[in-house]
């Protein structure tokens, strides 16, 4: 299964990935740049990162990997490119969006030292968050589904959550699967 986050700076995306997955499935393209460059902040080569950042998570979902995307993913369009290769590779995908209160995520910067982000443009993010939300909701509203975080520990029931819906999801999947087979035997039969 893919599983994107979504979320704006400081909403614990990134922990939320760390503390509930394992390192290999979780693919963030800050670590990408990091791994070729030697820094998360490296802009210069972005159509380098972003290519590799596809093309890995491409293989992952060909091979029927679970994969965790950890990016902000405002935007239903930062999304299609992996909605559409989950869909053609026939994998399920969930959106797990994660809100937290932007004065916390502001304060939360501070506490955490984030570079390269003024207080402004963490607001601006969840802001955007809020702006975007209608489009992605109306694009992927069947594989949304939204999160208020307060703290690290407001985590755990995410999870908790998380891992329902999953259930939920495979099982859907295997009676969608066993129709379709069986749909197919019955035509073969009548041929």
């Amino acid at each position: 299964m893919l599983t994107l986050l979504r979320g704006a700076t400081n909403s614990f995306k990134t922990t939320f990935a760390n503390r509930f997955f394992s390192d290999i499935s979780i693919l963030s393209i800050d670590n990408v740049r990091h791994m070729l460059f030697g820094s998360y902040y490296y802009y210069e080569e972005e159509a380098l990162v972003s290519r590799y950042f596809y093309t890995v998570i491409r293989s992952r979902i060909k091979h029927g990997l679970d994969t965790i995307i950890d990016s902000t993913n405002l935007h239903a369009d930062h999304m299609r490119q992996f909605i559409n290769t989950a869909n053609r590779f026939e994998d399920d995908y969930i959106i797990v969006s994660l809100r937290r209160d932007v004065k916390e995520a502001v304060d939360g910067s501070l506490v955490r030292g984030t570079p390269l982000l003024t207080n402004e443009s963490i607001r601006k993010q969840h802001s955007n968050y809020d702006k975007y939300l209608p489009e992605v909701i109306e694009k992927y509203g069947d594989h949304f589904y939204e999160f208020v975080v307060t703290d690290e520990e407001s985590l755990d029931d995410v999870y908790l959550e998380y891992k329902q819906i999953v259930k939920i999801r495979n099982k859907d999947e295997a009676i969608l699967r066993s129709n379709k087979e069986s749909h197919a035997r019955r035509c073969n039969q009548g041929r």
